[in-house]
């Protein structure tokens, strides 16, 4: 082998590797490239909030764990082409009781992962267009016949429900 085959071999290499070191998925406030999508996923969160919200002032939040906040949401999607994989939620769930006799407070906190039930090859631009374009909260999801709020109240029964699990805070 020649000297100049040799190099432009390593040349070639070299070039090929940052597309095989590419990961197979990030995070959607990571696509395009690192940081580009975070504005707007942040105003799709924003929303998913503010439904979050009115559903938990109607209904999604009573029962036992009578405190809800959304923690965070992640979506992954495909590095090379921008659709969606997965996207959870975590919510944490708290009650405080407060002993009458000594005035101490126990807290009970109860979190979960809820996973937006999301149709199938739905690239992630057209996840982030129902911000601006409807509810994207109640509407159903792009693709698909559920909204992200029943993805989430089906996951948050155990929170409203259910004390198995429960960490206690003194």
């Amino acid at each position: 082998m020649s000297r100049s085959t040799l190099i432009a071999a390593i040349f070639g290499l070299w070039l090929a590797w940052p597309a095989q070191a590419q990961p197979a998925f990030v995070d959607a406030r990571n696509y395009p490239a690192p940081g580009m999508g975070t504005a707007a996923f942040d105003r799709l969160e924003e929303r998913w909030l503010e439904g979050f919200d009115v559903a938990c002032g109607d209904a999604l939040c009573t029962g036992v764990y009578d405190y809800q906040r959304p923690f965070k949401i992640s979506c992954a999607v495909r590095s090379i082409d921008g659709v969606l994989k997965s996207c959870h939620w975590a919510i944490v769930g708290t009650v405080e009781r407060t002993d009458p006799e000594t005035g101490t407070s126990e807290y009970e906190i109860r979190s979960v992962i809820c996973e937006i039930p999301l149709a199938s090859d739905i690239p992630l631009q057209v996840l982030l267009e129902t911000a601006d374009d409807r509810d994207p909260f109640f509407d159903p999801l792009p693709g698909g016949k559920t909204s992200a709020y029943w993805g989430i109240a089906d996951c948050v029964g155990p929170l409203v429900s259910d004390v198995k699990g429960a960490h206690r805070i003194r």
